[in-house]
């Protein structure tokens, strides 16, 4: 089993139907392969992660690097892990704003995803990301 855990940043702004949409795809793709996981959409920023084995979170994830709705596609957690964490999610989602993620890991005077993920650990933005799913 495979986690990975990544942020990106929206090319072109984003509607509800465009997330809808890009929920939707990733569900039933997610869902073929049998991996799971969760999207925080924030303030056009995204923080993901992908998990299950390693060649169907490896090949979903290329595709995602690929995609041209987002850039900067930064890595920061691609491990081998004993159980899931959204085993419940094919694609669990929450909307937050990036005030909100600064606050709850401390990186208050941070204004992105990646540079507020470079300062905290990885379970903590782990945590945090479980927290969302239980919330929304």
């Amino acid at each position: 089993m495979k986690q990975i855990l990544y942020t990106s940043v929206e090319t072109q702004p984003i509607d509800e139907a465009g997330l809808g949409s890009l929920l939707d795809r990733a569900r039933t793709n997610n869902a073929i392969r049998n991996v799971t996981g969760m999207l925080v959409y924030a303030d056009g920023h995204f923080l993901q992660a992908l998990e299950g084995a390693p060649v169907d979170v490896d090949s979903i994830f290329a595709k995602i690097a690929a995609d041209s709705r987002h850039r900067d596609v930064h890595v920061f957690l691609d491990h081998a892990i004993p159980t899931r964490t959204f085993s419940d999610w094919s694609m669990g989602f929450a909307r937050k704003n990036i005030g909100e993620i600064a606050e709850k890991t401390g990186a208050v005077n941070l204004n992105n995803l990646s540079d507020i993920y470079r300062h905290v650990n990885d379970a903590l933005v782990l945590d945090l990301m479980v927290g969302f799913v239980n919330l929304d």
